[in-house]
């Protein structure tokens, strides 16, 4: 019993410590708040199972000391359905079924939370998230470009019309990215 009550007291005491604590996770990634959100929803996963696999082995705990070595109480806590006293059978993955179908469905939950999250945001957004990062893209491809030819003159063999006609293209692009930011209401960079 008093190994029951200090784990019990263990669990309230790490659930307490957690609202009480002044330490909160900052945001990761402020422009991807999917990572955020997968961090958090992860961290509250295993919050639950740390609280109820803490209490599933208070309650299973023998309510008095058995007359058995230490390794013998610890299988007999984990639920082997022996009477306390008594030798434990030992019956690999026998009763814990029931765990494997709170792992499924965790697993099944955080699916759907992550596909409702992706069906809240309307088509047109998406649309001009995909725009956006191709954008972003293609400037980076032709700022690549331009930095090689500057570090590598006679490999890229550009000429100045050409070299005015990419940076160009650059700042074009700069305006478009600028354009599909407004419309997401994003700050510009």
């Amino acid at each position: 019993m008093f190994l029951a009550i200090i784990l019990v007291l263990l669990a309230v005491g790490s659930v307490i410590f957690h609202f009480v604590s002044t330490w909160w996770a900052t945001p990761i990634a402020s422009n991807w708040g999917s990572i955020d959100d997968a961090i958090t929803v992860t961290f509250w996963i295993t919050g639950f199972a740390y609280v109820a696999v803490i209490l599933f082995m208070a309650c299973s705990s023998p309510p008095e000391p058995a007359p058995f070595s230490l390794n013998e109480r610890l299988v007999a806590a984990i639920g082997s359905g022996a009477d306390v006293g008594l030798r434990p059978e030992h019956h690999p993955g026998h009763g814990i079924w029931w765990a494997y179908g709170l792992v499924i469905g965790g697993l099944i939950a955080c699916l759907c939370y992550v596909k409702w999250r992706g069906t809240r945001e309307p088509a047109a957004k998406k649309a001009l998230h995909r725009r956006l990062a191709d954008l972003e893209h293609a400037q980076e491809s032709w700022r690549k470009q331009l930095r090689n030819a500057v570090d590598y003159p006679m490999e890229c063999s550009l000429t100045d019309a050409e070299r005015k006609a990419r940076l160009d293209s650059v700042a074009a692009l700069q305006r478009l990215i600028d354009e599909v930011k407004s419309e997401l209401a994003l700050p510009a960079a």
